[in-house]
C-alpha cells in the first residue's frame, strides 16, 4: 500500500484528516502520517521530521506527500525528497483530494496515484458566480 504523509505549517493537516476519518468512518488508518512543519523550525528539523514520517509510512510501495501550498517552505523542504515513483508529492491537497488517496493507494503505482489525484481534484474546483 501506497504511503501517505500530509504536511502544513499549522493544525489543517491534522484536522483535514480527522474530517477524512469521519467521512470514511474509521478511527485510524495504516501508513499514514500528519507532519506539521513550522517556518520558524530550524531546517535539519523540519527535513528530520519528514524524513522520519517518509520512513514510518514507507512499505516499498512507495509514499505520496501532500502539500497545502506549492511553493510554501514546507513543499520546498519536501520536493527534496522526491523520487520518481518512490515519492511523489502533489501541492493545493483539499478534503475531496485526500479522500480519494485514502482510497485508492492500495492498488497503482505512486506515479499513478499522483496523476489520479491532480485529475480529480479539478473536478471539484467550480466558480459560483
Amino acid at each position: 500500500m501506497i504511503g501517505l504523509v500530509l504536511i502544513s505549517e499549522t493544525r489543517t493537516a491534522i484536522e483535514m484528516l480527522k474530517a477524512a476519518y469521519r467521512i470514511l468512518g474509521v478511527k485510524d488508518l495504516p501508513q499514514v502520517e500528519v507532519v506539521c512543519l513550522r517556518a520558524e523550525n530550524h531546517l535539519r528539523t523540519l527535513r528530520s521530521r519528514l524524513n522520519q514520517a517518509i520512513e514510518k509510512v514507507d512499505d516499498q510501495h512507495g509514499v505520496v506527500i501532500l502539500s497545502e501550498v506549492y511553493g510554501s517552505s514546507q513543499a520546498q523542504i519536501a520536493s527534496e525528497f522526491v523520487h520518481e515513483d518512490a515519492v511523489e508529492m502533489v501541492c493545493g491537497y483539499s478534503l475531496p483530494m485526500l479522500l480519494k488517496a485514502l482510497q485508492q493507494r492500495a492498488c497503482g503505482s505512486v506515479s499513478e496515484l499522483t496523476k489520479v489525484l491532480e485529475c480529480e481534484s479539478k473536478k471539484y474546483i467550480r466558480r459560483v458566480a
